[in-house]
């Protein structure tokens, strides 16, 4: 990191994070190399937060069944590119069974195409797939597992479960799971 941005890291330092982070994440996001990494970090438990008390919500509004969202289900990127044929063909067929593009009787044939549209990366060929600058150090990824497990920690008896010390996160309905 230049010089600069560490220096003005430094001192404008965490308060400057808008929304402010969860209370529970404020001592591991201290630890961050950069306001951008810590602001990214906050936002995404924010995010898995909220995404998980509003499906909780509806849920408990008796939308269940007509409502999309208290129906939805959740995918992981991880699932889709794992390099377990058998998991990511469970997980692609769970999927497409679940938008209802596919019976559950469907065959492997009626599956290849998905699953050859899986075998290749979506951001091949494409400026995506270049270097990029790094803005996560090696350093970061103890911390961001640390405000992981700290910022979902109230959200676990809703069916959350933190993963390999934070490395990854598993929501209720998982087509994964």
């Amino acid at each position: 990191m230049p010089h600069s941005l560490w220096l003005l890291w430094r001192l404008i330092g965490i308060r400057a994070l808008k929304p402010p982070p969860p209370a529970s994440i404020l001592p591991a996001l201290r630890e961050a190399s950069s306001l951008p990494v810590a602001f990214l970090t906050s936002r995404w438990v924010s995010i898995i937060t909220e995404w998980v008390e509003l499906v909780e919500a509806r849920r408990a509004a008796d939308y269940e069944g007509v409502d999309p969202v208290a129906t939805a289900a959740n995918l992981r990127m991880d699932e889709f590119v794992t390099t377990d044929l058998g998991a990511r063909t469970a997980v692609v067929r769970a999927t497409l069974t679940h938008l209802s593009v596919l019976d559950d009787a469907a065959d492997a044939d009626a599956l290849a195409p998905a699953l050859a549209a899986f075998n290749v990366h979506s951001q091949a060929g494409s400026a995506m797939a270049g270097p990029k600058g790094q803005v996560v150090q090696a350093a970061d990824m103890p911390v961001m597992r640390h405000a992981v497990v700290s910022g979902l920690h109230g959200v676990r008896g809703t069916g959350v479960v933190v993963q390999d010390d934070g490395r990854n996160v598993l929501l209720p309905r998982s087509l994964g799971a």
